[in-house]
């Protein structure tokens, strides 16, 4: 028995408290009653395990955290409306902020519940109806950590591209579908594997059957999100969204499905996304770090003709210490007494990359009056967002 098992057990009841965590994370028998772990104590045992494993001298494999939510798989379908779709403008609110406030333009995926493995279905009504969406607004791209049944990967997020409503179904043309209550909508994101991940496959079983599917790597986040106004209800469960193949002949399904949006008939097609309840992790930005530094040696006066006539002169450099490269800024440089002038460096600095530049003032006042004093700003316009702000000005005296 593996020793993350083991200790995943040896947790499964606590003294004094009946509910059941639930801790291995291909099980089949995680249910809405178990108690949630946090990901810090979560990580926390699996890294002690892990270290005492190796103390031991034993090969480590994880099968990987151990993940309990309170959201249903879903297998996602291709579908073919029967009407038209009306497009609108609507607000949408996530994680990943500011509003946006993208056009809706017409239905594209529709996500049944799903049990794969054997896992949990919560609530049989929970149905999503993702519709594309449009926006010129723009979308700094982000990365994030994501963790869930499959394991954690690391991905690059950028421009959401669709919003998925909580939306009911029904098979029976007839019948009015009921709506989901406890669904959350949902703001997708494309996103691209920074990390290596595994091929493999699943089984899967949802309204329209039983089935076997081989998934691809991750294509999509969805954050929970408000949509013009409504209530997020959990703001902890997301959906990592998966590429499927079936492995069988799939046969389209009339079905009617009804949301805020609209009330259609619609087919559905064949079965393209499995999306995961997953947690998700900001990873903080790297950003420059514009640090200057004078050269004490370089600092010269020279009063060729006495007081008005002295020419001030020292060289400087400016080092990116961050993590990306900085664009465009200027450097303040000033010398006694009151003289200033502005250096561009218009081609900004790579990251880890230095320029040095030199300030000369003058013909003016001399700089001794009696000490001369000179001190240098880079990104004196405050135009570079960076790490560290408090490390922009370099300065130094030489006595006269």
């Amino acid at each position: 028995m593996h020793p993350l098992t083991r200790t995943a057990q040896s947790a499964t009841l606590l003294k004094g408290n009946r509910r059941r965590v639930c801790v291995d994370l291909e099980s089949a028998h995680c249910g809405p009653r178990d108690a949630r772990i946090g990901l810090s104590l979560l990580f926390g045992v699996a890294l002690a395990v892990a270290l005492a494993g190796t103390a031991g001298g034993a090969r480590s494999t994880p099968r990987g955290s151990a993940l309990s939510f309170k959201l249903e798989h879903f297998l996602c379908y291709s579908i073919k409306p029967s009407g038209h779709f009306q497009p609108r403008v609507v607000k949408v609110v996530d994680q990943f902020k500011p509003a946006r406030k993208p056009v809706v333009v017409a239905p594209e995926l529709l996500c049944n519940w799903a049990s794969k493995n054997g896992s949990p279905v919560f609530d049989r009504r929970r149905h999503l109806l993702c519709y594309t969406t449009r926006s010129d607004q723009r979308f700094a791209t982000r990365q994030v950590i994501v963790v869930n049944q499959f394991g954690k990967v690391k991905l690059a997020v950028v421009k959401p591209n669709a919003l998925c409503l909580p939306s009911g179904k029904s098979l029976k043309p007839g019948v009015r579908p009921a709506l989901p209550t406890t669904l959350d909508h949902f703001q997708c994101y494309p996103v691209k594997p920074l990390s290596a991940t595994k091929l493999r496959r699943v089984g899967v079983r949802d309204e329209f059957g039983s089935g076997k599917y081989a998934v691809g790597r991750p294509v999509r986040l969805c954050n929970p999100a408000s949509k013009n106004g409504s209530r997020i209800r959990d703001p902890r469960d997301h959906l990592l969204c998966y590429p499927v193949d079936p492995l069988q002949a799939s046969t389209p399904h009339d079905v009617v499905v009804a949301n805020q949006f609209e009330r259609s008939s619609l087919a559905a097609i064949t079965a393209k996304l499995l999306c995961l309840p997953s947690l998700k992790r900001l990873v903080p930005p790297t950003r420059p770090d514009l640090t200057p530094k004078i050269d004490q040696s370089s600092l010269a006066v020279n009063c060729t003709a006495g007081a008005g006539t002295c020419v001030t002169k020292f060289s400087f450099t400016v080092t990116n210490a961050g993590g990306s490269a900085s664009g465009p800024f200027d450097v303040l440089a000033k010398a006694d007494p009151g003289q200033s002038k502005t250096l561009s460096v218009a081609g900004g600095l790579a990251a880890g990359a230095s320029t040095t530049l030199t300030a000369s003032f003058g013909p003016a006042g001399n700089c001794f009056d009696p000490d001369c004093t000179v001190s240098v700003t880079a990104d004196s316009g405050n135009v570079v967002t960076e790490s560290n702000e408090a490390n922009n000005m370099d300065s130094f005296t030489k006595l006269g």
